[in-house]
């Protein structure tokens, strides 16, 4: 893994994510017993760049071959200990499972592919990626790149 520090000695952790659909359906984990989703994906490694480091990720942890399509989003997440940058990707679906029983590997809790009406009941960090997702669902799902700045926010707790 590759750490970097800001400014204020927080650590930097970079991902790269995906945002892969399926049959209308968005693939999200729950990790580390935390209480909400997050897109799949992981954490960057030395002289990796964040496209290789989603395909890489997807294929560790969930045993799927994606084909990787164009920059999304980039969201940040800041507290006292971290700076999380998530650079995240649209995907298509090539082959793996699709369905998955426990235990799943890398800390994984939960895998879950989630409708557009299962939204308003979940919890998706950070949060300015579900905000996304609502403005942006359907655009999303039809395989095509929203029309807005790829930056879409700042969460700091």
């Amino acid at each position: 893994m590759m750490v970097l520090h800001t400014f204020n000695q927080r650590t930097l952790k970079v991902r790269g994510a995906v945002f892969l659909f399926l049959e209308t359906k968005l693939l999200l984990l729950r990790q580390n017993n935390k209480p909400f989703y997050v897109l799949p994906g992981g954490t960057l490694e030395e002289n990796e760049s964040t496209a290789d480091c989603a395909v890489r990720e997807i294929k560790e942890e969930l045993d799927i071959n994606i084909a990787l399509g164009p920059l999304v989003a980039i969201s940040e997440f800041t507290d006292a200990k971290r700076h999380v940058m998530d650079v995240a990707f649209l995907s298509s679906y090539i082959a793996g499972p699709v369905v998955w029983t426990p235990p799943h590997p890398e800390n994984i809790d939960e895998i879950v592919w989630l409708s557009k009406d299962q939204l308003n009941n979940v919890e998706i960090k950070p949060a300015s990626i579900h905000t996304f997702l609502k403005t942006h669902w359907d655009t999303l799902e039809q395989g095509k790149i929203p029309l807005t700045n790829p930056y879409i926010g700042h969460e700091c707790v």
